[in-house]
This record gives structure tokens, C-alpha cells and sequence, in this order.
């Protein structure tokens, strides 16, 4: 609790509004598990630190009591950074699959004129006499569709999700 909270001293004594005087969502969960005796479990808030850093957390409430009198209330904290972290590059590379998808199918989409462009001007450049000079133009056109077409065949590379495979090996005789 001092990691997540990011205090240096005991807490012993202090009185719970002073300890969570950032925190008004804590505080109010506590007032409410101590006078309506709601538990609270796994309650996600954003909680700010001592030093004024915003983490994410969990918090578990519970009554606690001795018989049937109210002691107070037993509070568990569950710091969510990694979690949250893990989150967001799961959210992350699905953006980025998402992307991929994108990009093979506007490749695709692309590559399509551009296979009539290339087959229209090679035919063009055919029918023109051997000494004529906008022969050089359109040679320079299909050179161009070319590295267009290498430049989508590296997108549609970079675009399709590589293969894994599994497989069952014995450990002993790997090592």
C-alpha cells in the first residue's frame, strides 16, 4: 500500500480522509462499504499519488468486525499499470493488424490499374515506329509502374501476418 499510495511513513493513526484526501472516489467507496456495509470488489479508479502521479487501481473493500461490532473497514489495493499497459499494446497491434488489413486490400486496389495502365502503354509503345522518340516515354512509364509494383509487393509483404508454427518437442533432447 505505501508502493502503490507513495507515502514514506506510517499510516498507523492517520485518519482515512487525511490518507485519501486526493482521492475522493476512494473515500467514497470507503464511506460507503463502512455505513451502507457494501463490499466492493475490484473497483477500477485512477488514484493520485502522494507525489502526484495518476495510477490505475483496483480496490476491494470489506467490513470488518469483531462478532458483531463494525472495527472499521479492511481496504486492498491492486496496482493496474502493467495490466493497463498490457492493454494498450493489445489495443496496439490490433490497430496495427487493422492497418495491415487496410493497406493489402488498397494494394490490391491499386494494382489492378495498374496492370491496364502497363498492358495499354506496352501496347502503345508497340505500335509506334522503332525511331520514334515518345517510345522513350513510355519506356519510362513502364519502369515506373514497375516500381510501383515492387513498392505494393513490399506493402503487401510487410501487410500479411507471418506464419508461426508449433510443433512438440522432447526438452531433454534439445538440451
Amino acid at each position: 500500500a505505501w508502493r502503490i499510495m507513495g507515502l514514506n511513513k506510517d499510516v498507523i493513526n492517520i485518519n482515512y480522509r487525511e490518507l485519501f484526501s486526493r482521492n475522493v472516489k476512494v473515500i467514497n467507496i470507503l464511506i460507503e462499504t463502512l455505513h451502507a456495509g457494501k463490499n466492493f470488489i475490484g473497483y477500477e479508479v485512477e488514484f493520485t499519488r502522494s507525489d502526484g502521479v495518476i495510477i490505475p487501481i483496483s480496490v476491494s473493500t470489506s467490513m470488518l468486525k469483531n462478532n458483531k461490532n463494525i472495527l472499521g473497514v479492511v481496504v486492498v489495493f491492486k496496482d493496474l499499470s502493467e495490466h493497463k499497459a498490457f492493454e494498450d499494446c493489445v489495443r496496439r497491434v490490433d490497430r496495427l493488424a487493422a492497418v495491415g488489413e487496410l493497406a493489402a486490400g488498397v494494394a490490391h486496389e491499386i494494382r489492378n490499374p495498374l496492370s491496364a495502365i502497363s498492358g495499354s502503354v506496352q501496347i502503345l509503345v508497340d505500335e509506334l515506329p522503332k525511331d520514334n522518340s515518345s517510345r522513350i516515354f513510355g519506356g519510362v512509364v513502364l519502369k515506373e509502374i514497375e516500381r510501383l509494383n515492387g513498392i505494393i509487393q513490399d506493402l503487401l509483404y510487410f501487410a500479411k501476418p507471418s506464419k508461426h508454427y508449433v510443433t512438440s518437442i522432447n526438452p531433454n533432447e534439445l538440451v
